[in-house]
């Protein structure tokens, strides 16, 4: 694809500082909108798991009194008592962490995918300017070599106008081509928080594998998402038990003093309270538990695994079969390349004319938009594949 570099990297980006894949990949870790969201997100969790974990606090309660003349103080230290303190909630709370730092790595998954879409994006912008700007350019030379045409009386000067038209059209392609770049370059740089509109190189990714088999495996066991669906649902069934165990009635034990006669004697004791039990009154954490354990169950990574990796076989198929419609187009535009240079060349030694000449550009420049076409989605079928992953392909094909 040697040929195609000048038309990959737009003329008036030339010699800027590019950024990889894995440059925009790096900087939107720091920088990207969703990962400070998701970091926010993470350290509320991990806050509120270590209060899952406390126990209930104990009352102080005093009570002075004046009957009949005779006065009088009470005082109790009351402690509640919950089944989940023994040990149940501390499980749940450990769950509750883990969960919660699996999913903030599962949704850098889905930065890091709309990270690499925002970069492609502006690597096809670059490239459509790129293509517009050498149609202008192309547009501009036949404009000049009708003119001299028309000159010398060879050329009629309706065609001229045709001409004219032409180049007018390809100059305003080219302007509609930098206001899309702009607002891709805008977008890019707001995920990696560049000060700077940056340029993106072009993307230069692991090869496709054969074999959907290693991918297939990363999915169901390995992935990010599979670990935090694991996770979630550990923490539910965590949420369960101590929603479960704590069902029952809740029960109070305490210690009283109780002051009589003016502070003539003392009385201690202990006091043990339980509410009566309501059929039903305490059963509705235990039921949003459950549901949550079966919500997480629900996904099709765990509910549907075949079905999963049926997916991944066909987005495999399909990205592969798009990769080689984009090299078959490659080939088609090196002869049409080829077919463009001729015919000027032909022009240049006097063998033949501009209608000619004009065709093959117009042919080329197809060439050209089709061939850009089909990258692009040889690119978004590497992405809907990544996307059933629920991770890179880089991560799923490391051994």
């Amino acid at each position: 694809m040697r040929h195609l570099l000048l038309f990959l990297c737009p003329l008036s980006l030339l010699g800027a500082a590019e950024l990889t894949v894995a440059d925009s990949l790096r900087l939107a870790l720091g920088h990207h909108p969703d990962v400070l969201a998701a970091d926010a997100g993470l350290r509320l969790r991990l806050a509120e798991s270590l209060a899952l974990e406390q126990r209930a606090a104990p009352r102080l309660e005093a009570e002075l009194r004046d009957l009949g003349g005779e006065g009088g103080a009470e005082v109790r230290l009351v402690q509640p008592l919950r089944r989940g303190d023994l040990g149940l909630r501390a499980q749940y709370a450990a769950a509750e962490r883990a969960a919660a730092e699996a999913d903030g790595r599962a949704r850098l998954v889905a930065v890091l995918n709309d990270t690499f879409q925002s970069h492609v994006a502006l690597w096809a912008a670059q490239s459509q300017l790129s293509l517009a700007q050498a149609g202008e350019a192309e547009a501009a030379d036949l404009l000049r070599r009708s003119r001299a045409a028309v000159a010398d009386s060879l050329l009629a000067p309706a065609a001229l106008a045709q001409a004219e038209a032409a180049w007018q059209e390809a100059r305003a392609a080219a302007a509609a081509a930098e206001a899309s770049r702009l607002d891709a370059a805008a977008s890019l740089a707001r995920r990696t928080g560049s000060t700077d509109a940056p340029v993106a190189a072009a993307p230069n990714l692991v090869a496709l594998p054969s074999d959907p088999a290693a991918l297939v495996e990363f999915a169901l066991h390995r992935s990010d998402l599979r670990v935090a669906l694991g996770a979630r649902e550990a923490a539910a069934r965590g949420r369960r038990a101590v929603a479960r165990a704590e069902a029952d009635s809740p029960a109070e034990l305490g210690l009283l003093a109780e002051q009589r006669a003016a502070g003539e004697s003392w009385g201690v004791g202990i006091g043990f309270s339980l509410e009566l039990p309501v059929p039903g009154r305490r059963r509705a954490a235990a039921e949003a538990a459950e549901a949550e354990v079966r919500a997480a169950r629900a996904h099709p990574l765990l509910a549907s695994p075949d079905a999963v990796a049926a997916e991944i076989r066909g987005r495999l198929a399909a990205a592969r079969q798009a990769a080689a419609a984009a090299e078959a187009q490659a080939a088609a535009l090196d002869a049409r390349r080829r077919a463009a240079e001729a015919a000027v060349r032909a022009l240049d030694e006097g063998l033949g004319d501009l209608a000619a000449v004009a065709d093959s550009l117009g042919r080329l420049a197809e060439a050209r938009r089709r061939d850009l076409d089909l990258r692009l989605e040889a690119l978004r079928a590497r992405s809907r594949l990544e996307e059933a992953l629920g991770g890179r392909l880089e991560q799923a094909l490391i051994q």
